[in-house]
């Protein structure tokens, strides 16, 4: 995950939209954003490099740009986030379905994996909300912020096992509280166990997302 350094205050960012930091809070449950000064190839090239090394993997064989607004269409952003992570010829295409498009790549990336085409796969969500902020829509205005994140899947099950093979996958931190993470960490779960049927995976999910981590 790349968070950028700069903060910006809900008490700060109420002065540009001519609300107060409290009424922020209560329409958006934000209290702080990230404002990133580089683009969502660097960011998402950074995330990308450290889901790698957690994941003890030098190359993947595919890269998925799972961001909700691209770079530019063409070429694609996920050749960017490559080239920023001097990588080269690996495939590579974005998928985009708004907010659901990190775990639209999860669905998709398992798939892929349980086909047996592509062994582990690098999915990075990089985006800069900020730089298309209208302040003249507070709601929106208030809720966006910048960041990435990323992760990686390898096939960990038996091939032919019914549901899906096991791949580990972090829970991003989202929510400043524990009942908020809870709640979140809730809802992967929710969606991740109507992808695999078999009881072991469904075992192995209730386990590990206590631990902040889910298995698709």
């Amino acid at each position: 995950m790349y968070l950028p350094p700069k903060i910006q205050k809900s008490e700060e960012l109420a002065k540009m939209i001519d609300k107060s930091a409290e009424w922020i809070k209560k329409k958006s449950g934000v209290e702080e954003r990230r404002v990133s000064s580089i683009d969502v190839d660097k960011m998402g090239a950074i995330a990308g490099g450290l889901a790698l090394k957690a994941g003890n993997c030098e190359v993947p064989d595919l890269i998925i740009n799972a961001s909700g607004v691209p770079k530019q269409t063409l070429p694609d952003t996920s050749i960017f986030m490559q080239k920023e992570m001097d990588f080269k010829g690996i495939p590579s295409f974005s998928i985009h379905s708004t907010c659901l498009s990190f775990i639209t790549a999860f669905h998709n990336a398992s798939c892929l994996l349980n086909s047996g085409v592509y062994k582990h796969i690098l999915i990075i969500s990089s985006d800069r909300g900020t730089i298309g902020r209208n302040f003249n829509e507070p709601e929106s205005a208030s809720l966006l912020g910048d960041g990435a994140a990323a992760t990686t899947g390898c096939v960990g099950g038996k091939a032919g096992s019914r549901g899906c093979d096991a791949v580990e996958q972090p829970v991003p931190p989202w929510g400043r509280n524990r009942l908020e993470q809870s709640r979140i960490r809730r809802a992967w779960c929710s969606v991740w166990s109507k992808r695999c049927s078999s009881r072991r995976a469904g075992r192995v999910h209730e386990a590990a997302v206590g631990r902040g981590r889910v298995f698709i």
